[in-house]
């Protein structure tokens, strides 16, 4: 080693140089230092690695752990019933009452699916033609139908997909009263004999009983769009519908014939009314009178074994639509069981004829009753249209809207004049309702009781007897039957727009 200052050579391990003094730093501990320093460094980084790893694992466990918690809240919250969960939207506007609640909704487990499908009765009755010329009406809409198979597409393990006909006429009474007889294989046309107004295309998860040409069904679904199918050879245009439940109909197998069976009367009475009851077929001269009415409109007994409550003693739960009324009515009294949205609470109307009366009875589950409210009635027609929320209940009485707050059982704004209406959809910023004639058909109410719109039907009808209405791809779709100025059978389907203006209609 040598002075860097004069250059003298100088030996390993002197501190100095020997001829102009000059301070030497030794090369060993210069080594040294260096490699102190890089340990230092190594070692702080290693510290900051671990310490930043350390916390994105308790991030990650915080997360997982917070995602399976909403998890456990969010299947939690699905086991029991909410009215909004099946909510839909009409012009950015929720429609959150009972009648939304959707049969195929995927976020209800078996037995709410059960009482969903059960109660859910909101089907237009399908007409192949009209939903061809008018897809923009009907593309997402629920429809019924009664239908034949023409032809099989598909026959998987998971699906199948068929061509059929539609049977307008063919009630699930006629086939085993022999009023009709089911087409059978020999008898069903091919494909290339119908014209493309009578075909559809029905399509879903496979059945346990396979459909193969001939079976007559009675179709749940849902309306999907207009599509070009090539079959043997041939181009069609054809409606396709997505299946929510298909009644396959045989000659001889009554019980097979009803839309609900016993498992599910009894599933659906259970969770209403508790395991103690008593489900049985009625009996002709005790439970109805009429052979014929009862083939129309079946049902089972349900007995409760508590009779304490005189509001809570037998009902009748049908097997072809979803509803349970009581099993006598007074001839002095109309009396109406209604569930709650939340599946948790009954409502109960009463119209007494001889005192003018309609009485609203509001109970929890245990059959307490929680409020009840009296009107009077001096309309000569019995019409009490009714739609409700787990919070909210509106209902026409007199020609007056209310709306009731059904906590506490009294109401939300000042009774609202709006005349004889037959039908109201309960939205989350309003009430549509529907009269019986050609004026102010439509009327949209606010929840301040104020009135938002009024629309005339635009039709021909001078009579409406009947309304049904959908929420269909974010807009409302209403269904208008009754008869015309000359007294004939007349019908419409009609798309309202959030101001109240009719944006497509048929039969214009």
């Amino acid at each position: 080693m040598f002075c860097k200052k004069c250059g003298n050579e100088i030996k390993d391990g002197d501190e100095k140089c020997n001829k102009c003094g000059n301070t030497v730093k030794n090369k060993k501990w210069k080594i040294l230092l260096l490699l102190v320093i890089a340990i230092i460094i190594i070692v702080t980084t290693i510290f900051a690695v671990t310490l930043l790893l350390k916390n994105n694992s308790n991030q990650s466990v915080e997360t997982s752990t917070n995602a399976e918690k909403n998890k456990d809240d969010n299947e939690n919250k699905n086991t029991e019933f909410n009215s909004s969960s099946a909510n839909a939207s009409a012009n950015g506007t929720s429609s959150i009452s009972f009648a939304t609640l959707k049969a195929d909704d995927k976020s209800f487990d078996k037995t709410q699916k059960t009482l969903i499908d059960y109660f859910d009765n909101n089907y237009f009755e399908f007409g192949i033609a009209l939903s061809q010329q008018y897809p923009q009406i009907f593309k997402g809409a629920k429809i019924k139908t009664n239908a034949s198979i023409v032809k099989v597409l598909k026959s998987t393990d998971t699906e199948f997909e068929v061509v059929a006909v539609q049977e307008g006429d063919l009630l699930a009474a006629d086939i085993y009263t022999g009023e009709q007889t089911i087409l059978s294989n020999g008898n069903v046309k091919n494909v290339d004999e119908y014209s493309e107004n009578e075909l559809m295309i029905i399509k879903g998860p496979q059945l346990n009983k396979r459909l193969t040409k001939g079976d007559a069904i009675t179709l749940y679904g849902r309306y999907n769009n207009v599509e070009t199918f090539e079959i043997d050879g041939k181009s069609y245009i054809l409606p396709v519908i997505d299946t929510i439940n298909i009644i396959q109909l045989s000659n001889g197998n009554k019980d097979g014939n009803y839309r609900f069976n016993l498992d599910t009367a009894k599933t659906v009475a259970e969770y209403i009314f508790g395991k103690d009851i008593k489900i049985s077929s009625p009996a002709k001269g005790e439970d109805y009178n009429f052979e014929a009415y009862y083939t129309l409109d079946p049902f089972y007994k349900i007995t409760l074994d508590n009779q304490s409550n005189a509001n809570f003693s037998t009902f009748n739960i049908y097997r072809t639509y979803g509803l349970i009324s009581y099993n006598e009515v007074s001839k002095n009294t109309v009396k109406n069981l209604f569930i709650g949205a939340d599946f948790q609470h009954y409502i109960v109307s009463t119209y007494d004829k001889n005192l003018k009366h309609v009485y609203i009875d509001y109970f929890d589950k245990d059959l307490k009753k929680l409020w009840s409210r009296e009107f009077d009635y001096n309309s000569s027609e019995v019409i009490s249209p009714i739609d409700y929320t787990s919070t909210q209940l509106a209902i026409v009485i007199d020609n007056d809207l209310h709306l009731i707050n059904l906590e506490t059982g009294e109401d939300i704004f000042e009774p609202v004049l709006v005349g004889t209406k037959i039908k109201l959809h309960m939205m989350t910023d309003g009430i549509i309702l529907i009269g019986n004639d050609n004026k102010d058909t439509i009327m949209k109410v606010g929840l301040d009781g104020n009135i938002i719109f009024r629309t005339n039907g635009n039709t021909r009808m001078s009579d409406i007897g009947y309304a049904q209405t959908q929420i269909v791809n974010g807009k409302m779709v209403i269904y208008l039957e009754g008869t015309d100025k000359e007294g004939l059978p007349y019908d419409k389907h009609l798309v309202l727009n959030s101001d109240g203006s009719i944006e497509t209609s048929t039969n214009e």
